[in-house]
Parts: C-alpha cells; sequence; structure tokens
C-alpha cells in the first residue's frame, strides 16, 4: 500500500500547476488522408483515443490550429463540453489535434502529469468540476474557471510517485481484463456467423458431429405463441418485492439466459408471471439495434413487466437457440428494419411472426444452445472480474488522495 504523509499536501490552483488552454475555435475542413483531430466522441476505453476512426485534417490546418497550445506526450486533455470532466493522459508522442471542446493541460515541474490526470477522476475533483458547469443549451465548463476555482490536494514529488506507480500497474490490470473480456465476446460474434447460416444459406459452415441434413426454414408464427407483458415501469420498482424483468434491463444488462433478477415490485392483479423458458424481446427502445435482441427467462415466477413481448416455443423449437437466432446477424437486422419510431423504437409481436426462422433438428438446437451457454457463462465470469477491478479502483481514487 502506498504510504501517505498528509501533513506534506498543499491545496493548489489547478492554474497554478498547469498549462491551460485550448486550440482555435474553429472547424477544420476533413480530408482522406492527413492528422487525426480528435473529439470527446474518440474517447473510449479506461484512457484510450481512437485514433483510426477519428476524423483527419490537413498538415496545413494542423499548423494553423495549433499555433496557440497543442496535445503532447505527458498532456491531460480535459473534456469542456458535453462530458464535462472527462480526461485522457496523452501516453504516445503521435501528432494529433484535440478540439477545442476539450483544453489542454500542461503541467509545470511542481506537480507530475499523470497524479493530475488520477487526481481530477476523484469525487472530490468531480464534485468541484460540476459546481462550476456553466448550463444551458449546452453544459461546459471555461478554461478561466479550470485555471482559478479548481483546486488539488498536491503532496511532494516522490509521493505523488508512488501513487501514480500504484494506480498505473492498477490500470493495467484493468485494461489486460478488459482485452480478455472484448476477445471473448468477438469470439462470440464469431461463432454466430459461422454456427448460423448466413443469408439465402440452409446449412452453417461450422457443423456438429453426425449432422448433416439441412436446416427447415418456417414462419416463426407457426412455430411459437405470442402475448405481451404486463404494465410496470421503473417508478413501481422496490427494495424488496416479486422479482421483475422490465425492457430496460434486456438492452443495457444484455444476456441470453435470465435466471436471477435483482429488480422487485409489488405485484399487482392481472400480471403476467413467467413459467420458465419464455423467449422476450423489448418492445419498445432507445434504438432498433437495442430491442432486436432476445433473451430466455429461465426459471419460473418472475414477472415479465410491460413492453416485453413474449413468446413461448412448440415442442420443435428450442428456447435457447430460438433467442440466439434472434439476436444474430441477418435476424436481428430484418427486426431493426422493422422497428418503428424516433425518440423510441417500438417492436411488435406481429413483427415477430414474420420472422423466417431456419432452424435444425432440436438435437442440434440443443447442442448450439448448450455451446452458448457455457461461453456466455465464461464471459459474465470476466465481466464481473473486470468490473470488480474497476471498483476497486474508485475506492482506491478515494482513499489516495486528500
Amino acid at each position: 500500500m502506498v504510504g501517505i504523509n498528509f501533513e506534506d499536501w498543499e491545496q493548489r490552483k489547478l492554474g497554478e500547476l498547469c498549462f491551460i488552454g485550448d486550440i482555435d475555435h474553429r472547424m477544420p475542413k476533413s480530408v482522406s488522408v492527413g492528422i487525426p483531430y480528435v473529439m470527446t466522441g474518440d474517447f473510449i476505453g479506461n484512457n484510450d483515443i481512437d485514433f483510426d476512426n477519428a476524423k483527419l485534417i490537413s498538415e496545413k490546418d494542423y499548423e494553423r490550429f495549433s499555433q496557440k497550445i497543442k496535445p503532447e506526450e505527458g498532456n491531460i486533455l480535459f473534456a469542456r463540453y458535453a462530458s464535462v470532466g472527462t480526461v485522457r493522459y496523452v501516453e504516445s508522442k503521435r501528432k494529433f489535434l484535440i478540439s477545442y471542446s476539450c483544453a489542454i493541460l500542461k503541467p509545470n515541474k511542481d506537480v507530475n502529469g499523470k497524479y493530475v490526470f488520477y487526481y481530477l477522476q476523484t469525487g472530490v475533483a468531480q464534485q468541484r468540476i460540476e459546481m462550476e458547469i456553466n448550463t444551458g443549451s449546452q453544459r461546459n465548463i471555461g478554461i478561466d474557471s479550470l485555471k482559478n476555482n479548481i483546486v488539488i490536494s498536491v503532496p511532494k514529488i516522490n509521493e505523488q510517485l508512488k501513487i501514480v506507480a500504484f494506480l498505473t500497474k492498477l490500470d493495467d490490470t484493468i485494461a489486460l481484463h478488459q482485452d480478455k473480456l472484448e476477445k471473448l465476446n468477438q469470439l462470440r460474434n464469431g461463432y454466430l456467423q459461422i454456427i448460423f447460416p448466413q443469408k439465402d444459406e440452409k446449412t452453417p459452415h461450422l457443423r456438429f458431429a453426425n449432422f448433416s441434413s439441412d436446416w427447415e426454414k418456417r414462419k416463426l408464427e407457426d412455430l411459437a405463441t405470442f402475448s405481451k407483458g404486463s404494465g410496470y415501469t421503473k417508478s413501481d420498482l422496490v427494495e424488496e418485492g416479486t422479482p421483475i424483468i422490465l425492457y430496460g434491463r434486456l438492452y443495457t444488462k444484455y444476456q441470453t439466459i435470465i435466471e436471477h433478477v435483482d429488480t422487485f415490485v409489488k405485484m399487482k392483479e392481472k400480471s403476467v408471471l413467467s413459467e420458465g423458458d419464455e423467449v422476450i424481446v423489448p418492445s419498445s427502445g432507445e434504438s432498433s439495434e437495442d430491442i432486436a435482441r432476445a433473451s430466455v427467462v429461465a426459471t419460473a415466477d418472475i414477472l415479465l413487466g410491460g413492453d416485453l413481448n413474449i413468446i413461448k416455443t412448440i415442442s420443435d423449437i428450442n428456447s435457447t437457440f430460438l433467442a440466439l437466432n434472434i439476436s444474430n446477424g441477418k435476424q436481428q437486422k430484418e427486426l431493426s428494419k422493422k422497428a418503428q419510431g424516433k425518440s423510441v423504437v417500438h417492436l411488435r409481436n406481429s413483427d415477430l411472426k414474420k420472422i423466417d426462422l431456419t432452424y435444425p433438428v432440436v438435437e442440434v438446437q440443443i447442442q448450439i444452445g448448450n455451446f452458448f451457454k457455457q461461453l456466455d457463462h465464461t464471459i459474465t465470469l470476466q465481466h464481473n472480474k473486470t468490473e470488480k477491478l474497476k471498483q476497486l479502483k474508485k475506492f482506491y481514487l478515494q482513499k489516495l488522495f486528500v
């Protein structure tokens, strides 16, 4: 554990420790080949920047727009608009420009740049930043406010370096686990492409042993019954009561098999309870891509809330297989096109009924379902490990700083 002598810490204005500025307040033209022009939307991961998909600008515009200040290795990028207070530490010598929606912080000799980067992520710093935000058509924070009104606690430089080394090691561990999680998700997506037939195909690219026959194709309405969930919303949630699935869970925390639910309501009359093995698909959501996904309710006596399409399969169709099929490439794309709406999109049972379901014999469906159950279990374990590490980092960010 890092040893800290609190008596050595000073309160310093951010402007006393860093030169703070932003680039010319104009938007340069895009070019096909050039220098990355990064915006806050290009901030990804823990401390990454998506240079590959960033806008590109000419060398001439780079020189013109960065005469006052430009990002360099060891600087901190601070989002002044939209996601105000989000920070990135520049760890490469790569030439790029950051939009004027961000401030560039250049630490002086009195402070370690990465120490400032970590301090600005603490709860106390974020609370202070929130107090300085100008509200209006768009939330923002001014350069003068950053310089004069954001105060950070600073120990001696050797103590800063100890804190930085500790948190950097923790960040590296998080990055490794995040990378494992992303690779597992990529592996899952890859298997979905080869285990299910693609458009206009009758067989998949990857077959299970001893099963070589073509897959059948029928309308889903011939293979299942359809119903709707009962009318509950987030305002009905209580700390203890009957477990319930609300549509938001399905696109904010997507999973194929739902066995445990951590949201509860006081049950009303004429509510819909699961019997086990129902396939549920959101009927409303924020985007067509979000709601064109299915999950299986594996246990009985869970309330199925409003805005849920409920599908009960007949004996020829395995429910886990069906959920995976609906959420797979061509089916998801087909349903996404059917989803209607602007701020909220809708998907109806009538849309689900028209799905052209391609399926093998039940034995193969069960093998496919079991294969993805095991893979999803592995992904869930890796996700939980990653989240625990992120929570551990939040804990240390509160405890390591004054």
